[in-house]
């Protein structure tokens, strides 16, 4: 489940841990059938095959290192090249997003880091 109650789009943090593949969402979370990202709002993205032992943590702030591997320094070459687009619009209500993983035991953690625009987290 995800949310962002605060007044500014939210870049998640995911935390995958243990060997396998997973798939974690990054889709438009627009509406409108004009819009040009209307056809990215099913949007999910395999990760490359972790290794047993890798831990991987994806940042999708556009400023950030997106890909980070405990074990490989140059784990984006295995990327593909894939980024992630898309941030959670503000003032987005607690709604369940699809997670897969190939392997049991696998975990996928969600951070959700929320910056207001003002000191006291209102408009």
């Amino acid at each position: 489940i995800t949310s962002n109650p605060t007044d500014r789009p939210m870049h998640p943090v995911w935390i995958i841990d243990g060997a396998g593949k997973a798939q974690i969402p990054d889709f438009s979370w627009i509406d409108d059938p004009e819009h040009e990202d209307y056809a990215w709002r099913d949007r999910a993205i395999w990760l490359p095959t972790l290794g047993a032992g890798e831990n991987l943590t994806i940042r999708s702030y556009p400023d950030h290192e997106t890909y980070e591997s405990n074990i490989n320094p140059m784990f984006y070459g295995r990327s593909g090249g894939v980024e992630f687009e898309f941030a959670v619009p503000q003032h987005t209500i607690p709604i369940a997003i699809p997670i897969q993983c190939s392997a049991p035991g696998m975990t996928v953690q969600l951070r959700q880091k929320r910056h207001w625009t003002s000191l006291m987290g209102g408009e």
